[in-house]
């Protein structure tokens, strides 16, 4: 299995493209904020989104030249590994997410003060209820 039939000023053509179109986005991203002037809490919201953004970006990069490398490095006959490797790459980060969300869900009821405290503060106000129907 051969690489695509490009000689190598195209695809030095089309790749040296792609770190430029990323920063640029994430540029984008910082500095494209549209909190309402005095809200600190609003701007620092969209600081910290803007920022998980940069990081995914950087990430998506990072993996992404990883793979090109190494689809390079064996560009006349590459392992399945390196064919099947962003699929692998978003297989595994499903199964992390799965496995985070079933954790979760597993250890939800381990507060029994909370709870407690909850159906307390329910038995109060369905007494507040009655209270204001009578009246």
């Amino acid at each position: 299995m051969n690489g695509p039939d490009w000689n190598g000023t195209e695809r030095k053509e089309y790749y040296r493209g792609l770190p430029r179109k990323i920063s640029d986005f994430c540029r984008f991203l910082v500095f494209h904020q549209t909190a309402e002037p005095g809200n600190l809490f609003s701007s620092f919201l969209l600081v910290v989104m803007a920022t998980q953004a940069v990081n995914f970006a950087t990430y998506i990069y990072i993996t992404g030249v990883t793979w090109l490398a190494m689809l390079w490095y064996y560009q006349e006959d590459p392992p399945h590994f390196v064919l099947f490797f962003p699929f692998y790459i978003v297989l595994a980060c499903v199964l992390w997410g799965v496995t985070n969300i079933v954790k979760k869900v597993y250890d939800f009821d381990d507060c029994v003060s909370a709870r407690e405290e909850l159906l307390g503060e329910i038995d109060e106000a369905r007494k507040n209820m009655k209270c204001l129907k009578k009246d």
